[in-house]
């Protein structure tokens, strides 16, 4: 049966290898008896997400989302079905942190003056779709500004 409810976890445990925290919201899209498809929001890396079966009673029912919400939420999962969703392997864990130096693993970036193997600081503490804002401005011996913030996908960088 449909839900559509937003809810949170109610104690920390791992559910599929994903871990989950209490507190964690969210939405209850279908129940049958104590199963529940859960929709989760991964808060480190926005724009991903995962649907978990859960047993009800690691829940805490919260609010009912309006029928607008329902109905877009609807054509949401409709359209996640016809892509072959999966879940995600690293969800809901923090691969890289503000203030973490990395270094650029590819010349992609050098149009904005950002070269293979120059280092930077993250600038922002999540991702959205996998891409991390970070700071690599630096000054040259003639004092002329290089680089700049620029956004950039995970798997471009590493940590060091």
């Amino acid at each position: 049966m449909k839900e559509f409810i937003i809810a949170e976890i109610k104690n920390d445990f791992e559910n599929n290898k994903i871990k989950l925290n209490k507190g964690q919201l969210g939405i209850i899209i279908e129940q049958n008896n104590d199963l529940c498809k859960f929709l989760l929001l991964n808060n480190k890396n926005l724009g991903e997400y995962a649907i978990i079966d859960i047993n009800i009673n690691n829940l805490i029912k919260k609010y009912e989302l309006t029928k607008d919400l329902q109905n877009e939420l609807t054509t949401f999962l409709a359209n996640l079905k016809q892509n072959n969703f999966t879940n995600f392997n690293d969800f809901n864990s923090q691969i890289i942190k503000e203030n973490d130096c990395v270094e650029i693993l590819t010349d992609k970036y050098n149009n904005l003056d950002i070269n293979k193997k120059d280092v930077g600081i993250v600038i922002s503490n999540y991702a959205i779709n996998n891409k991390v804002e970070v700071d690599f401005t630096k000054v040259d011996n003639d004092g002329k500004l290089l680089g700049s913030i620029v956004v950039v996908d995970i798997k471009d960088i590493k940590l060091i």
